[in-house]
């Protein structure tokens, strides 16, 4: 008895420890965009997948609950998830559905031409529902308030700037070559 009690608590201490899968890249060669994904089989709130996936970095990336803009990555992120998943959009303090995070934080949900609510939502007429949710049950986000459900990570990598250092240095190049210039010549005048 005392062994099956054991055995119940392991597997109960187990189930509540967050597991991560593999993290997949979504390669631009099979249609995608590039990005990197990792499904996370851990049951919390929206704000602690935000925080969690937040707080996450993978080879020098960080990530962001999942931002989905096509049918193609919604079928993509479908593909990796075995349960409910928290998506990263929710609804602004002037009631817009917006994405919370990534690079397209702020800006309001269906920017891209693509959604993915059923007719009639995301219903705004009361505050009650502020995050979605893409549930096993449906090809179709439904909105939600604290429903507790896994969530999947997105890491995709900012276009890196040039830095500034090139362009000093090549001002300073060409700064030392007319700096030289006028000197050679004003070294030929004098003599």
């Amino acid at each position: 008895m005392l062994k099956k009690i054991c055995l119940v608590l392991s597997l109960v201490a187990v189930s509540t420890v967050p597991c991560s899968g593999a993290v997949v890249q979504w390669s631009a060669a099979d249609g995608g965009n590039d990005h990197w994904y990792d499904y996370v089989r851990a049951w919390v709130t929206h704000e602690d997948a935000q925080d969690l996936a937040s707080a996450s970095t993978y080879d020098g990336m960080t990530g962001y609950l999942v931002t989905i803009t096509s049918q193609e990555e919604q079928d993509f992120v479908d593909s990796l998830a075995n349960a409910d998943y928290q998506v990263g959009g929710g609804q602004n303090a002037d009631g817009d559905w917006v994405w919370l995070d990534g690079p397209e934080a702020g800006e309001e949900i269906g920017a891209s031409g693509w959604e993915n609510f059923p007719a009639g939502e995301p219903d705004n007429s009361s505050h009650w529902a502020d995050y979605i949710l893409s549930p096993t049950w449906s090809s179709e986000w439904r909105t939600t308030n604290g429903y507790v459900a896994t969530y999947v990570i997105e890491y995709s990598a900012a276009a890196v700037p040039l830095p500034a250092s090139v362009f000093l240095l090549g001002g300073g190049l060409a700064a030392m070559g007319l700096f030289g210039r006028r000197r050679r010549q004003g070294l030929s005048a004098a003599a």
